[in-house]
């Protein structure tokens, strides 16, 4: 069955079991760093959807490798990595320099602002 599951690039292990597994090994990365935001007194950016920290998650459990931008419709790189705009959307590097006028740039798919 396992040789199934790696044939078809599936993980054998449910959902629920990956999601907790990465969060408890996330764990100790995470606290430490809402320890040092708090005692350095930067807690405006704990109120935020994203902490300013990476977690590797190792290469069996990177499922989504690969963006296209709904822009240009290209496949981003190193070069030109995927960015998310403060509205939750995500397009490409290019395309948010292409579609940006004097730092200010308009979501194109909804009526928020962005800078």
């Amino acid at each position: 069955m396992q040789q199934a599951f790696q044939q078809v690039g599936l993980a054998q292990d449910s959902p629920l079991y990956v999601v907790m597994k990465i969060g408890f090994q996330a764990l100790p990365a995470l606290m430490s760093i809402v320890n040092a935001m708090q005692n350095t007194q930067v807690c405006h950016i704990l109120s935020k959807d994203e902490l300013p920290i990476e977690i590797d998650v190792g290469q069996e459990h990177r499922y989504h490798s690969v963006f296209a931008c709904p822009i240009l419709r290209q496949q981003t790189t190193d070069q030109n990595p995927p960015m998310k705009l403060v509205c939750g959307h995500v397009i490409s590097k290019d395309a948010l320099n292409k579609l940006s006028i004097q730092n200010k740039l308009k979501c194109p798919y909804c009526p928020l602002g962005n800078r």
